[in-house]
């Protein structure tokens, strides 16, 4: 086979191989757009698995006379704001619920704005979680470290 041939079919390799390669476009959604509802269930599904084993072993070591907190994020990670809107993310309100029951503060933390926080809480209320408040007042709710 002579040189050129060789290179010829390398190149053509490596052009075949180039091409079935996705492009960036195709790769991945643009950053403003939201994973596909798919994928985002990917993405939930293994710390979702993990998050009550979690909860038991942090919430057993807890040192009496000591008030844990579990904050939690609301969008996408509370409420499937996105995907299923109004409905909680199952795994999460399943947590929060052992969470509380444990003696456990259930705070939610978000960037909705102040103005949202009464449509905020009946949302939350609605999909059946029981907060003791937000992540802004966790300094109000925590109890003082003894010195």
């Amino acid at each position: 086979m002579s040189r050129g041939t060789k290179a010829a079919l390398i190149a053509g390799t490596v052009l075949c191989t180039l091409a079935t390669l996705p492009t960036a476009a195709q790769a991945a959604p643009a950053a403003d757009s939201p994973p596909s509802k798919s994928h985002w269930l990917r993405d939930v599904a293994p710390v979702a698995a993990d998050l009550h084993h979690y909860l038991e072993q942090r919430l057993a070591q807890v040192p009496s006379g000591e008030k844990p907190a579990v904050v939690l994020d609301i969008d996408n990670t509370s409420l499937a704001t996105y995907y299923d809107e109004g409905n909680p993310v199952e795994a999460v309100l399943d947590a929060a619920e052992y969470a509380h029951a444990h003696g456990a503060a259930v705070l939610f933390a978000s960037y909705r704005d102040a103005d949202s926080r009464r449509s905020t809480t009946e949302q939350l209320t609605s999909a059946g979680y029981t907060s003791t408040g937000s992540a802004s007042s966790l300094a109000d709710t925590a109890p003082a470290r003894p010195r």
